[in-house]
């Protein structure tokens, strides 16, 4: 399955979050509320945009700036607020390597309404019976699953 979210405005730069998290004294952290934040929105609008979990996914990330002035490996540094963004809205259970596959960003240009627009597709599994069933191997069965490309194809990685 696909999903798409989008969030609007721009997510911090790797910049700024590192500029809020140099501000912090004792228990009073400006990054921590800058993370809140971002993290509570993006979560609010995957669960009324998704409303269930998924298993491993692939992000494809299209990040519409008002500019070219930021760098856009400071830019994707906002990558962190989606997956927080997505295990806090119930999405996805973590954000590691096993419910995490790809994440592609592309960079574009739009004075008039900057977002972010993810695109999420869900991996589905091409064996998940074989196991219950007895006839694979479990190294096999845990490898092989089924994706679809970006051109809508259906192919099997294995």
């Amino acid at each position: 399955m696909r999903y798409k979210i989008i969030i609007p405005g721009e997510l911090p730069t790797l910049n700024e979050i590192i500029a809020e998290s140099k501000k912090g004294r004792g228990k009073y952290q400006p990054y921590n509320e800058l993370k809140k934040e971002h993290t509570e929105s993006i979560a609010w609008i995957a669960k009324a945009g998704i409303g269930k979990e998924l298993n491993k996914i692939n992000l494809y990330i299209t990040w519409h700036c008002k500019n070219r002035r930021k760098d856009k490996d400071n830019i994707a540094a906002g990558v962190k607020f989606i997956l927080d963004g997505l295990v806090g809205g119930g999405i996805i259970k973590n954000d590691g390597w096993s419910e995490v596959g790809t994440i592609k960003h592309n960079f574009q240009v739009d004075k008039n309404n900057p977002r972010v627009e993810v695109l999420i597709r869900e991996e589905r599994w091409l064996f998940s019976n074989a196991l219950s069933a007895g006839n694979y191997k479990s190294q096999a069965v845990s490898t092989a699953y089924l994706v679809r490309s970006a051109e809508e194809s259906w192919k099997c990685i294995v």
